[in-house]
């Protein structure tokens, strides 16, 4: 059958607009479908949590809220129509598509039009220079400075140089086939990469100062450099203290498609290394976007655990304040609930997964730099972890020391929390971290105990230290708090 030019270009332009409308359909399909899996996950999670997590208010009733509704009505009605035009040409009409393209407008605007702009989290406090802390409480800061929290992030310092980047500073890492030299000059640190060109010569080489120091070297060190913009970027090789000290790639690096000098330190990872930055606000931003002021602070500060400080300080400040007025002004973790004083320590050790899936994502009203101490941490974020029997139940993360904790006999079976047998404030080494975790055992298990320490176990502080199976990081140990094997008990035959 021949058609005149006239019903070809009739047919043409049904065809156009019907696929589309067809492919208007799926993209909505898909993006509806993501949103809502989103909060189908968090309800799987949070028990309590039902809405969309567009929505962040939590749930009061069972019932699901209008907008999750909508995206399930809606996702049905794009997916039957979809099929619907796919399947079966002649039940196209001129009218479905005005109709569907009606109730995208309508519907739309709720998922998505109303969502809120991004703020921090509201506090009657602000947070102040972090240094004003030492001035009444000069021990405490003392102490903490040279824990490993308190040394987490500085700027680099040649009097706290335990590298060597005179001899052996020298690596090749075969997954990319890169050599690199870390070397000091001018009393300056770099990072320099070079591969192996014709006849052996150095090709593609390129050189970044080191700028700043991710890590208090407990464990390992990685570095940054701070570019002209106020970026941070991160090296490519990290030094590890395990084995006497050795250099290898930083987490993440060691793989022939590794991002080499061009790896952004973005906010989410700045959130757990160090002190909130000097700015107040941080809007959306893509990773080459996000700068860190003028002044980056030098490590986790007071402030991430007792909260912003400005009605603390100034309340000490004033004549007639009572004590009490004082202590009331800032939040002591020591006096929160048992659940409030672990989503303090959780905001940075709850890291209950790495891949294939991220642990978390922040709610879509918070920024990362938005969650303060003493408020429900499931209202900051929301938390996810691989179902149980799933092959990931021992699996051992850098970052998830609470998350383990949690799973433990002693957590189960008392009200202990971290600070039950851990003080933030101070870090205990030798014989004197020996004694004291001892003492706090024995305070509960004075059976086993009875003799001050189990038998046969030299120390019941050393618990199993086993490598964390991440993938990002293989280079350091840690001590596993569900790992802790029960003591032997002398026969009493």
């Amino acid at each position: 059958m021949r058609f005149s030019p006239r019903e070809r270009l009739k047919f043409a332009v049904k065809a156009v607009t019907r696929y589309t409308g067809v492919a208007i359909a799926i993209c909505s399909w898909i993006a509806v479908s993501n949103h809502c899996a989103f909060a189908a996950v968090a309800s799987e999670m949070h028990k309590a949590q039902t809405e969309c997590p567009f929505h962040s208010k939590p749930a009061k009733q069972k019932e699901q809220s209008p907008q999750v509704q909508c995206c399930k009505v809606l996702r049905a009605v794009v997916f039957a129509k979809t099929k619907d035009w796919a399947r079966n040409d002649a039940k196209f009409c001129d009218a479905n598509f005005p109709v569907l393209a009606g109730a995208f407008v309508a519907i739309m605007p709720i998922l998505y039009g109303v969502r809120p702009t991004p703020v921090e989290a509201q506090s009657k406090a602000e947070y102040v220079d972090s240094s004003v802390c030492a001035g009444c409480h000069a021990d405490i800061a003392a102490t903490y400075r040279q824990t490993g929290m308190g040394r987490s992030f500085h700027r680099v310092n040649a009097g706290d140089r335990t590298e060597n980047f005179i001899t052996h500073n020298t690596l090749y890492n075969k997954a990319s086939d890169r050599f690199y030299m870390m070397l000091a000059r001018d009393g300056k640190l770099y990072e320099q990469r070079y591969q192996l060109g014709f006849e052996g010569q150095q090709a593609n080489r390129i050189e970044k100062q080191i700028d700043y120091v991710v890590g208090s070297g407990d464990h390992a060190r990685t570095y940054l450099h701070l570019t002209g913009e106020g970026k941070l970027i991160e090296l490519p090789v990290s030094w590890y203290r395990e084995l006497g000290g050795y250099w290898g790639m930083s987490p993440g690096y060691d793989r022939p498609g590794q991002q080499d000098f061009r790896r952004p330190i973005v906010f989410e990872c700045m959130f757990c290394h160090n002190a909130y930055p000097s700015f107040s606000r941080q809007g959306p931003t893509t990773d080459d976007e996000e700068t860190f002021g003028d002044t980056i602070p030098e490590g986790i500060d007071c402030q991430r655990c007792h909260g912003p400080g400005s009605r603390h300080v100034k309340a000490a400040v004033s004549p007639g304040a009572s004590v009490e007025t004082v202590r009331e002004a800032v939040v002591n973790p020591g006096r929160l609930t048992r659940e409030r004083q672990m989503d303090v320590c959780m905001q940075c050790h709850l890291e209950t997964t790495s891949s294939p899936l991220p642990h978390s994502i922040l709610k879509i009203d918070r920024t990362p730099f938005s969650y303060r101490p003493g408020e429900p941490l499931p209202g900051y974020e929301l938390s996810f972890d691989h179902k149980v029997g799933t092959g990931y139940d021992e699996r051992m993360e850098v970052a998830q020391q609470a998350y383990r904790l949690r799973k433990s006999a002693c957590f189960l079976k008392s009200q202990m929390t971290c600070i039950t047998c851990h003080n933030p404030h101070q870090e205990l080494i030798g014989a004197k971290a020996t004694g004291h975790y001892v003492a706090v055992c024995v305070g509960c298990h004075t059976k086993a105990h009875a003799s001050g320490e189990p038998v046969g176990r030299p120390e019941v502080a050393r618990a199993s230290t086993e490598k964390p199976n991440c993938p990002e990081i293989c280079e350091v140990g840690f001590t596993s708090v569900v790992g802790v094997r029960k003591p032997v008990v002398a026969s009493k035959t």
